[in-house]
């Protein structure tokens, strides 16, 4: 497991947008698998089971924080102050962790697991608990909406402009 954690950190940054909540999920994983050895979860499933948990874990920590969120934003209302949208921020460099917060938690989950962690269609359905079909629409989903996103990003222009060119 030791070999894996960067990329399991690396990978639930992308997902959450946060390398110490990242971090954190992981090494709570980690210690959870250490006390579920004594109860017989075997060495060949540890890594399976670590990344399960930790993803599970950073879900808990979304759906806590978007419940903070809602929270503060009924606050706002009732001092009747205006939360800043995130359309203020449209002029900011396009890279790849904003283009994926463009992405759906399930969307950015599947396309993490899939390119970052270099798991197949059929570990990510395991991982998420869904149909390879699912996981196969998500990713094609997440693909579509990202590939807008990271073109806009592309400081090279794709389109040549070859003016003068006899070549057809």
């Amino acid at each position: 497991m030791a070999s894996g954690y960067p990329e399991l950190v690396a990978a639930l940054t992308f997902i959450s947008g946060s390398q110490p909540s990242a971090e954190e999920a992981v090494q709570e994983a980690l210690f959870r698998a250490w006390q579920q050895a004594d109860n017989g979860l075997d060495k060949v499933s540890l890594e399976a089971w670590v990344r399960v948990a930790a993803l599970n874990l950073i879900r808990t920590h979304f759906r806590r924080a978007a419940r903070e969120r809602r929270a503060l934003d009924r606050l706002a209302a009732q001092l009747d102050r205006s939360v800043p949208s995130r359309s203020d921020r449209a002029g900011d460099l396009v890279d790849l962790v904003r283009a994926l917060a463009c992405l759906t938690p399930r969307q950015r989950e599947a396309i993490t697991l899939h390119y970052r962690l270099e798991l197949s269609v059929l570990e990510v359905a395991e991982v998420l608990d869904v149909a390879e079909g699912t996981v196969k629409a998500l990713l094609h989903q997440a693909r579509t909406r990202l590939l807008p996103q990271l073109r806009s990003a592309d400081p090279v222009d794709p389109t040549p402009t070859s003016k003068g060119s006899t070549h057809d």
